[in-house]
């Protein structure tokens, strides 16, 4: 982006209200830089869309929920109360709703937020996108069926994916409005048994499958408001808009021709995400209040309800005085976690509501860390934004609220936390910007945005325990993974510092080592105790107006050996295509299937020139092991199917989307690939074709 393009941006943002969510998109501009997908990358540009965005706040004072309050200088990290004998908090409830809109007409005081002006919107930066363990490696295989599972953060820890499967059978989700449940055994001879079409106004997500049971979670838009009237921002009246609720659809797949729905659950509120104990399923979402002030300063949309079709169809509101909040941090935006035992469906639904904002979450097996995202001005006015961390326990399939942290900074994903012996680890960027962006504007002062990455140790009580501030100052962080005693940290601008940081002694968190190499990696992937496997986008540097500038090149894989922690090496790396080549494992950790056991690496990828010209899109199938490092068993396109059952030409730069191969698993001898379309079965040695069946 050259400065002409940056004024226009700026000249653009003059004239338009603020957004309602305005903290995404300071989120989307930061990460706006980094999608690699359809467009080239220039580093310097993200930072500037951020400055941008940042810059728009502060003349407009139309402020998202979880944006600008004044921290008067206090630490960063709190617990709300002292503990109680259950190493719970004994938060105050909200109680009624008269005293929740003396908090949020306080909130709107305290913020500055105009009467009769701006929606109050919370960051929502689902559907997740990343992981990482605490302990050992995490568990992607299912060694009593030989199946693949899905790749997720925390061994037991389940996440919802549009794939699963027992070993017999494969379910998934298809172009997220239908349901197919498929006999994959024998490879050869796949069948599809049931195909179950979901609401039109139903848009399926994940979900979660427990012996004869499937919760399929996705999002409908709910109705308007009836209390409240379409009218002009201008007018002063309250705004009319449609809210988002989660639903939950359990079915009984025992009979798996004869699906059988069993139960349907939903909650106000958008989802966020989701996890899978055991069999219980525990789905938190985010509920933006709708505190438009009208002229005269009221305040309106401030109840929530749950549906549990075990109660029939009707609405069941959440008492006030079941709403929980922390005192100093009173947020427009209700966190409901809700849960369910897919081995006891016919019980209610156990719901927890909570005052305040989350955009990310983390979960051991133990608690439950949801994370959000509050911006602030320091001592010398300039403005940044902190983390918010409610950490909530599981207890009998309900949370419970344990205590409160709070780190400079914001996270990158989910990957960015973790838990580990009773302690919380957390991985921040600091984008902070001076006062005198407030000008730059109009013309005057300079806009400089400051970023520094930092890494905290947080004890059960949620303060801060050690840290390590200022790593890469004038980078961010693009991926991080916790191991144990280990973090990974990788930064970016220029080229990519792979960091190691020993977290043996809480207190004392230290650098042990670092390697600089070209490109970055968006994820990192455990391989085992000493090797780690990085996957992102090689790099080059170029000039542009007389200023270096990191171009992205092709997808990069890479094995890090950290044996040695104070000089860890890049012991294998591949590149495929040129800078147009994409992967969702870059943005989706749920892409990757590794084994180990079986020496296989797998991820789908579109492979691009620097025009974008598609020259292959599929998956790229590897034998890894840390002797030979990556070598290439095959390639697998659904394309072909495409073109053999709709005659579809094969141009180059066209890709059928319904074709477009999403995820990659394994079930015996044999490697599945799925697309919205179809699901292929390639013999996983001989990479021999044995089959493919329509899910459309």
């Amino acid at each position: 982006m050259n400065q002409d393009n940056l004024n226009e941006l700026k000249k653009q943002f003059e004239d338009i209200e603020v957004p309602a969510e305005i903290d995404f998109a300071i989120e989307e501009g930061i990460k706006r830089g980094r999608n690699y997908k359809r467009h080239r990358f220039i580093k310097p540009a993200s930072i500037a869309a951020a400055a941008v965005f940042i810059c728009v706040i502060f003349v407009y004072g139309g402020i998202s929920g979880n944006l600008f309050k004044s921290m008067n200088n206090k630490k960063s990290s709190t617990a709300e109360c002292s503990l109680s004998s259950s190493n719970s908090i004994e938060l105050p409830s909200v109680g009624s709703e008269s005293n929740l809109k003396i908090l949020l007409k306080d909130y709107v005081n305290n913020n500055n937020i105009r009467s009769g002006g701006a929606y109050l919107g919370i960051a929502d930066d689902s559907i997740e996108s990343n992981h990482s363990t605490s302990k050992g490696i995490n568990g992607s295989v299912n060694s009593e069926k030989n199946s693949s599972n899905t790749n997720v953060q925390v061994q037991g820890v389940d996440e919802d994916d549009m794939v699963k499967t027992d070993g017999n059978y494969i379910y998934k989700i298809n172009s997220y409005k239908s349901l197919s449940i498929v006999k994959a055994i024998p490879a050869d001879k796949m069948e599809v048994l049931s195909t179950i079409k979901f609401d039109d106004d139903f848009n399926a997500l994940g979900m979660f499958l427990n012996d004869n049971y499937i919760a399929v979670i996705g999002s409908c838009q709910n109705a308007v408001n009836s209390s409240m009237k379409s009218s002009s921002i201008i007018s002063g009246d309250i705004i009319s808009r449609y809210g988002q609720i989660t639903r939950i659809i359990i079915y009984d797949i025992g009979d798996k021709k004869n699906i059988k729905k069993v139960k349907t659950l939903e909650f106000e509120g958008n989802y966020l995400s989701s996890r899978m104990i055991s069999s219980k399923i525990y789905i938190i979402t985010n509920k933006y209040l709708d505190c438009i002030t009208d002229k005269n300063g009221d305040l309106s949309d401030s109840n929530i309800y749950y549906k549990d079709s075990s109660f029939g169809d009707k609405e069941i509101n959440i008492d006030y005085k079941d709403i929980k909040y922390f005192s100093d941090d009173i947020e427009p935006n209700y966190i409901v976690v809700g849960s369910i035992d897919l081995k006891n469906v016919d019980e209610a639904a156990k719901v927890s509501a909570f005052l305040g904002s989350g955009n990310n979450i983390y979960s051991s097996n133990k608690n439950l860390y949801v994370a959000g995202t509050k911006a602030s001005q320091d001592e010398n006015d300039g403005f940044k934004s902190n983390t918010i961390i409610y950490k909530l326990s599981y207890e009998d399939g309900s949370v419970k609220c344990t205590a409160k942290g709070e780190v400079p900074g914001r996270i990158l994903n989910q990957f960015s936390m973790d838990e580990n012996n009773n302690y919380f680890r957390i991985a921040t960027t600091e984008y902070s910007i001076n006062n005198s962006a407030r000008s730059d504007l109009h013309g005057g002062g300079t806009s400089q945005t400051i970023m520094n990455n930092n890494l905290y140790v947080l004890d059960n009580y949620m303060n801060i325990k050690g840290k390590i501030e200022n790593i890469a100052p004038g980078e961010q962080i693009y991926s991080v993974r916790f191991m144990g005693d280990r973090a990974y940290m990788v930064t970016y601008i220029q080229t990519d510092p792979l960091f190691v940081i020993d977290l043996k002694e809480p207190s004392n968190p230290k650098i042990l080592g670092e390697l600089k190499i070209p490109g970055f990696s968006n994820y990192l992937q455990p391989y085992d105790e000493n090797h780690i496997i990085g996957i992102g986008k090689d790099s080059t540097v170029v000039k542009e107006n007389d200023t270096d500038m990191a171009k992205p090149l092709g997808v990069k894989i890479s094995m890090f050996d950290v044996t040695d922690v104070a000089n860890p090496i890049q012991k294998f790396v591949t590149v495929i295509g040129d800078s147009g080549s994409y992967s969702e494992a870059l943005n989706n950790h749920k892409a990757v299937l590794l084994s180990k056991e079986k020496n296989l690496l797998a991820l789908p990828i579109d492979e691009a020139n620097d025009s974008q010209k598609v020259d292959f899109q599929g998956a790229y199938i590897y034998n890894i092991d840390v002797e030979k490092g990556l070598t290439l068993k095959g390639k697998i396109t659904h394309q072909d199917v495409d073109k053999t059952e709709n005659g579809t030409s094969q141009n180059i730069n066209y890709v059928n989307e319904g074709y477009r191969i999403k995820r990659i698993l394994y079930i015996n001898d044999y490697i599945y690939t799925i697309s919205d379309s179809c699901i292929k079965s390639n013999d996983i040695t001989t990479m021999k074709e044995e089959g493919y069946v329509l899910t459309k």
